[in-house]
């Protein structure tokens, strides 16, 4: 039997709801509610670049219990860099074995 793991819904989008402008994570809550549009839209940047691994090697967002997600790099910019554990040690494994000229 084929069973295939769908990705995660990370669309975000800002909804009006109880007054103040609410941050959503696939159709569903995930922020405190903003006074105004530009604070959701400040925390949703915020969110998306550091809160939403997707992996570097595999290009997976899916997150495995088994597997822990690894920040390779980060900056305060860009967001965080990641990876799942057996993929980061993969990679390392791989630069191990080439020769640098």
């Amino acid at each position: 039997m084929n069973m295939s793991i769908q990705e995660p819904d990370y669309t975000l989008t800002i909804i009006e709801e109880g007054g103040g402008f609410v941050v959503c994570e696939g159709g569903k809550s995930i922020s405190k509610p903003f006074e105004d549009r530009h604070q959701a839209e400040q925390w949703l940047r915020f969110h998306q670049k550091w809160y939403q691994p997707t992996c570097c090697g595999c290009g997976s967002a899916i997150s495995r219990p088994d597997d822990p997600w690894e920040a390779v790099q980060a900056s305060s910019s860009g967001g965080a860099d990641w990876m799942h554990a057996s993929c980061l040690q993969k990679f390392r494994a791989e630069l191990e074995t080439n020769t640098w000229s």
